[in-house]
C-alpha cells in the first residue's frame, strides 16, 4: 500500500479487530453519492475495492463526492483498484460512479 492509502493488489489486513465483516455498495444512477451503509455501523478501518467488472470510474469521498471528471472530488478508483481508510462509521463514506449500476466491495473491522 502506498502512503496515500491506495493499492492495486489485495493487501493483508493486520489489526486487533474483534471481527472482520464485508459488504458492497452500488450507485444505481451515476452522479448520485451513495453511502457504504444506509445505517450507522461503527468501524475502525474500511478497505474498499472498485468491482473488477466496472467499466467506469468509482470515486470515494464524503456526502458531496462527485465522479464526473470535470467536477471530480474525492479519490478515483478504476476497476480492481482499492483504497483503505481509517474511519469511525461506514455511513460517513460515500461513493459515486461515472456509470450507472457500478460499485465497490469492501471489508471493515468493527
Amino acid at each position: 500500500m502506498s502512503r496515500d492509502g491506495r493499492y492495486s493488489e489485495a493487501q493483508p489486513v493486520i489489526a486487533n479487530a474483534t471481527e472482520l465483516l464485508d459488504g458492497r455498495a452500488v450507485v444505481p444512477v451515476a452522479g448520485t453519492a451513495v453511502p457504504l451503509s444506509e445505517v450507522s455501523i461503527g468501524c475502525q478501518r474500511v478497505d474498499i475495492q472498485a468491482m473488477k467488472n466496472n467499466s467506469g470510474t468509482i470515486v470515494i469521498g464524503g456526502p458531496t463526492v462527485v465522479a464526473e471528471e470535470a467536477n471530480r472530488t474525492g479519490i478515483a478508483l478504476e476497476a480492481g483498484e482499492g483504497y483503505a481508510l481509517s474511519i469511525a462509521d461506514l455511513q460517513d463514506v460515500f461513493i459515486d460512479a461515472t456509470t450507472d449500476g457500478e460499485g465497490v466491495t469492501f471489508i471493515y473491522q468493527e
